[in-house]
């Protein structure tokens, strides 16, 4: 069962087509980096750290995907992820950019939940995602550096920065952590489930 089956979400962030292909895309490269052990996780982590600390300063743009050029915050995390080797291309959907002040579907939720499962236990580890609630749902994210100092595409500051999580206006906003690799949460990410069954 998904994530989005287990919490009852009807949304769908990608066409069904595309969340299978991108599943079984996502589960051969998550994979290749569990065969390579921690220190390859390590190794996967510092460069999703590495990465996302290039995107600082690129203005923020809807749906845009350039480094220097725009981004907002879902496809920063898209970018910096992709580029760092740990998922597949993500093709997004159109999206309005109140998107979620109008709706109550967790269409941001459904989509990291593709790659990525909930970490419930832990302190969050460098390359982890924050996920934050803003209007009617979770629609925001963030990349941790080292807890609780994080990257994200900021609306409001009109570029990607840096924040400490811990303070407002991120604080009052978090809703939970989420983790790319396995040994965080101890069972198969969602896409890697939909990659095993196709």
């Amino acid at each position: 069962m998904n994530l989005a089956a287990q919490a009852g979400l009807s949304a769908c962030y990608l066409p069904a087509p595309l969340a299978r292909q991108a599943g079984a895309q996502a589960g051969a490269t998550a994979l290749l980096a569990r065969s390579a052990g921690a220190a390859g996780v390590m190794a996967q982590r510092k460069a999703v750290v590495d990465e996302a600390r290039s995107w600082l300063r690129t203005p923020y743009v809807h749906m845009g995907r350039r480094k220097g050029a725009g981004v907002d915050c879902a496809t920063l995390l898209c970018e910096v992820f992709e580029r760092a080797g740990v998922v597949p291309h993500v093709e997004l959907e159109w999206y309005p950019p109140d998107w979620y002040l109008h709706r109550d579907e967790e269409r941001y939720l459904v989509m990291v939940g593709r790659y990525a499962a909930r970490v419930l236990n832990g302190r969050p580890m460098p390359g982890d995602i924050a996920l934050y609630k803003y209007g009617r749902c979770v629609s925001h994210g963030a990349i941790v550096l080292d807890w609780p100092l994080v990257v994200h595409a900021w609306r409001a500051a009109g570029k990607v920065v840096l924040a400490d999580a811990a303070k407002a206006p991120l604080s009052a906003r978090f809703h939970s952590l989420w983790s790319a690799w396995e040994a965080a949460w101890g069972r198969p990410a969602p896409a890697l489930q939909a990659g095993r069954a196709g």
